[in-house]
């Protein structure tokens, strides 16, 4: 194998490593974001992470256990518990429906965004694997979060503005 492609499978397997460290670490969420390098030592491109900043404390009026109510404007399955808790350090733990979920949220203002989140693999109904990766998805859109103090509600809205999770503090 010739030198270059040595790197670069070191490269990535630093990248790995690096996703794993982040994703094992939900009390300290981290931005990150793939950007491509070139070695200086050599004309080989590949991966690398740039980690742009850590979790802000979560704001009181988020901090609780919210179930969804609503993903993507479409009600969820009465008997089936997607929920998430949200800590004053910005972990996120909960349960998809059938998975229990890990991962962070990062919180400025009215902005937000959640870590990749991690989960356990067992298996379910196919409508409940589908609500909760539809749920997952959400979380990983969502870009904006107000709370409807009449009705108790986390609202969670992506970059276009749509109103992406519906959820009720329990």
């Amino acid at each position: 194998m010739k030198a270059g492609r040595v790197r670069l499978f070191r490269s990535r397997r630093r990248l790995i490593g690096l996703v794993a460290l982040a994703l094992a670490l939900p009390a300290a969420p981290l931005e990150m974001r793939l950007v491509d390098v070139s070695l200086a030592d050599a004309a080989v491109r590949g991966p690398a992470v740039e980690l742009v900043g850590s979790a802000s404390a979560a704001p009181a009026a988020l901090i609780g256990r919210w179930i969804a109510e609503s993903i993507r404007n479409r009600g969820v399955i009465d008997n089936v518990q997607t929920v998430i808790d949200i800590t004053a350090d910005g972990k996120v733990t909960g349960s998809g429906g059938c998975n229990r979920i890990s991962g962070g949220a990062t919180v400025s203002e009215a902005r937000i965004s959640f870590s990749p989140m991690i989960s356990t693999k067992m298996t379910c109904a196919p409508a409940i694997l589908d609500q909760e990766s539809e749920f997952l998805l959400a979380l990983g859109d969502a870009r904006l979060w107000r709370i409807d103090e009449q009705r108790d509600k986390l609202i969670l809205v992506d970059a276009k503005g749509v109103t992406i999770l519906r959820l009720l503090r329990m």
